[in-house]
């Protein structure tokens, strides 16, 4: 098999994080904007918004995704 066992974990563990930036990465931003425009207004519209662009985000990406293993 391999000479160091743990090479793999360790590896897991250093590029775990930079995964999950990348994912939740841009739903982060788009959400932080939505909670400082909210804090801003006083108002709940901009969190609103922003909970819809996110999950809007979510959905376009799964679609997109669906898509593209249907073509593949």
């Amino acid at each position: 098999m391999s000479d160091k066992p743990l090479a793999g974990l360790v590896t897991a563990i250093a590029i775990a994080p930079l995964c999950i930036f990348c994912v939740l990465g841009p739903a982060a931003v788009i959400t932080a904007g939505g909670w400082v425009l909210t804090w801003l207004g006083g108002f709940a519209m901009p969190l609103i918004a922003s909970a819809l662009a996110v999950g809007g985000w979510f959905i376009w990406r799964v679609f997109s995704e669906v898509r593209q293993s249907a073509r593949r």
